[in-house]
């Protein structure tokens, strides 16, 4: 029976992917995320904004990403995670975004994590 995966974000991580995602809201919004292997489970520990053309329906990460994240700390070989948002609307991965996740996980990866988001809509009763 193949073992399950385990897996962890802190606080940190969490907190800042909700900032990113509320700030952009009503746009889209993605996240690439390092992974750490620590006995046997899996910790989404450090967080980067790649650069994307966002919309309400869509985010595109952009050509030229893995330097901007090199310059921002990030080691490529760890990133393993992939958050996104969908504000306001269903936590279901759409088709571009299943094609997207493909992409990024490519044949490298034996784990790859996908977390799709979204903020409910602030309403105001009177």
């Amino acid at each position: 029976m193949k073992e399950k995966n385990t897996i962890y974000i802190t606080e940190e991580v969490f907190k800042k992917a909700m900032e990113y995602i509320e700030a952009s809201a009503p746009l889209e919004c993605s996240l690439l995320c390092e992974v750490s292997e620590i006995s046997k489970k899996h910790v989404i520990d450090k967080c980067f904004l790649p650069k994307q053309t966002r919309s309400s329906a869509q985010t595109i990460i952009k050509e030229g990403t893995d330097a901007l994240l090199e310059e921002q700390g990030a080691t490529l070989s760890k990133i393993k995670c992939w958050i996104h948002s969908h504000p306001g609307f269903s936590t279901t991965p759409s088709g571009p975004d299943e094609g997207m996740f493909k992409e990024m996980q490519g044949e490298d990866h034996d784990l790859f994590i996908k977390y799709v988001g979204y903020e409910q809509a602030k309403q105001t009763t009177t």
